[in-house]
């Protein structure tokens, strides 16, 4: 992680939050912000459809409570591909 913070770049945000999440590579990569929200408790949903076994008739979201350094690894990926300072508290 700390080898991760002197690179800059989509690249190495997207490694640090697989790492802080354990989502899957697909779902880091194909991510997107409607993923996210904020409904009391942040939450990162990934739809059935993303999933691994998305043949499946019965795939069901998957859910993942995103911790604090999730957060602030998600605001600074926003940050960077809009050109913005962002906090976690400012995310859309």
């Amino acid at each position: 992680m700390l080898a991760l913070d002197r690179v800059d770049g989509l690249g190495a945000l997207a490694l640090r939050l697989l790492i802080l999440t354990a989502l899957r590579s697909s779902e880091v990569r194909h991510a997107r912000w409607s993923w996210l929200a904020f409904d009391g408790v942040a939450t990162f949903t990934v739809p059935g459809e993303m999933m691994k076994g998305k043949r499946a008739a019965d795939v069901i979201a998957h859910r993942v409570p995103p911790s604090g350094a999730a957060l602030d690894t998600l605001a600074c990926a926003y940050a960077e591909a809009n050109g913005t300072t962002t906090t976690a508290a400012e995310l859309p």
